[in-house]
């Protein structure tokens, strides 16, 4: 099992790699780009992949710290990096996406022209070859480790793959409108970059709010996963009604750390229980937790 966790975190440690380099080509060919020709949407995009490039940087030291043991420093160990992580990434993007979205109003309230299509149609292929190639990649890695985080990695490529072709329909619209004889379909050249600059920015939104929302609650130690808490507790009933019908549940409480699971039982037991009969009682419980939710990393109990 050891070996596996091992050989896991490799693959994911060289995917991550591959996205933090990804996302830094990208990144500095939309800062170039958008410099040379004045875009709102390119603006966007190189904000996205540089918060993406730190993201995957963090995220390759974090994939090493994540199975290190407790320590003075980090008592429970180190699993909320994860969610502390995710949420400051979110955070940014959500902030990105409302600035992006009031940079574009400000561009459909005075419209200009973006500068030089072939470089901005030149980049948006470019991100799409990169995207697809790294979706790909990383997609393959996810099916063999079966690694959540790659999973999440893979989808966020994906994602960027279409959003660049999204991107280079975009603009080659433009370039088509920008060219067109007709005075009318001239003027409609402008308004394409802010208008999808702005939908652009709107339909990101939506991940980053999940996204936000589930870290701030690991971090908070809230737990709103209902299904957990009742596949957890209908486990435990099952153990005591077949072996322990006496003893009964007080309380279960759940805390999550990113990825991880830690599991409180108490119980209220017959004053006769010996110790070898709560061990035993208590060896069954936490079997039956991990079978559920193989993600739980401590049971403890109290009674």
């Amino acid at each position: 099992m050891a070996n596996d966790q091992t050989g896991y975190a490799r693959v994911e440690t060289s995917c991550f790699r591959m996205s933090a380099w990804g996302c830094a080509v990208i990144g500095a060919l939309a800062a170039a780009a958008c410099l040379w020709t004045d875009s709102c949407t390119l603006i966007v995009e190189a904000f996205l992949y540089i918060v993406d490039t730190a993201v995957a940087i963090v995220s390759v030291v974090i994939v090493r710290r994540l199975e290190s043991p407790p320590d003075e420093h980090f008592p429970f160990g180190y699993h909320k990096l994860e969610p502390a992580v995710v949420n400051a990434s979110a955070t940014l993007l959500i902030a990105g996406s409302v600035i992006a979205v009031l940079l574009a109003v400000q561009d459909i309230r005075h419209p200009d022209n973006i500068k030089a299509y072939p470089i901005a149609l030149g980049f948006a292929a470019a991100a799409t070859i990169i995207s697809a190639a790294l979706w790909l990649r990383i997609r393959a890695a996810q099916a063999a480790a079966g690694s959540p985080l790659l999973k999440t990695e893979a989808l966020t490529w994906g994602i960027a793959t279409i959003e660049s072709v999204g991107v280079l329909a975009g603009f080659a619209v433009a370039w088509v409108l920008e060219h067109q004889s007709d005075s009318g379909l001239q003027r409609l050249a402008p308004y394409v970059d802010p208008v999808m600059a702005m939908i652009l920015s709107i339909a990101i939104l939506k991940e980053p709010l999940k996204t936000y929302w589930e870290s701030y609650s690991d971090l908070l130690d809230a737990n709103f996963r209902s299904d957990i808490a009742k596949q957890v507790r209908e486990k435990v009933a099952i153990v005591l009604a077949q072996r322990h019908p006496r003893v009964q549940v007080l309380a279960l409480r759940f805390r999550r750390a990113g990825r991880k699971l830690f599991v409180h039982v108490e119980l209220a037991l017959p004053n006769e229980f010996t110790v070898v009969e709560i061990h035993s009682l208590q060896s069954e419980i936490e079997a039956a937790i991990r079978a559920a939710r193989p993600e739980t990393l401590l049971v403890t109990f109290g009674h």
